[in-house]
């Protein structure tokens, strides 16, 4: 059903959660040794404490993907990617220069958030990354188009036992 399925090794749980399987340095440790691939969540990370620019420096040739959200930087409340704490126009650079070819993803779980909103925001990131290059990059514009209608128009298909907030 999923042919050249590649499985990526994420950062996830929030530490005031419980959840946090590993801390910024385990992860990083673990992924390093191991060579994984890897796929970033700004949210989980910001909503850690952590050091997003350390963490894409130090795993940059391994970085498939980044899940794009926001957060108040305590909770995992998978925000508009304006809406809380993380600069990601700040981040994108780094972004750029560490992990290029890495999928960027916005990841929103609030029917909300999808249609316009979710329209706005990925011309946002397009224009931002513009910004950041200082030319235009298609090749991310079409990886956030990819990425975005996947996850707005398939996984509720997909997953039909999963609570729609």
């Amino acid at each position: 059903m999923f042919p050249a399925t590649q499985l990526l090794t994420e950062n996830t749980g929030i530490r005031r959660d419980g959840t946090q399987l590993l801390d910024q340095t385990e992860f990083t440790d673990l992924c390093r040794e191991k060579h994984f691939p890897v796929l970033v969540d700004v949210g989980h990370a910001q909503a850690n404490g952590g050091d997003l620019p350390r963490l894409i420096r130090d795993l940059g040739p391994q970085i498939r993907g980044f899940h794009l959200h926001n957060n108040d930087g305590i909770h995992d409340l998978h925000n508009r990617l304006r809406d809380g704490t993380l600069d990601l126009a700040a981040l994108l650079p780094c972004m750029d220069r560490e992990a290029p070819t890495a999928a960027r993803i916005i990841e929103y779980s609030r029917p909300a958030f999808h249609g316009d909103p979710l329209m706005e925001d990925i011309a946002w990131l397009t224009e931002a990354d513009k910004e950041s290059h200082n030319h235009p990059s298609p090749s991310h514009e079409s990886k956030y188009l990819f990425s975005l209608l996947f996850l707005t128009a398939f996984v509720p298909s997909l997953f039909p036992h999963i609570e729609q907030r």
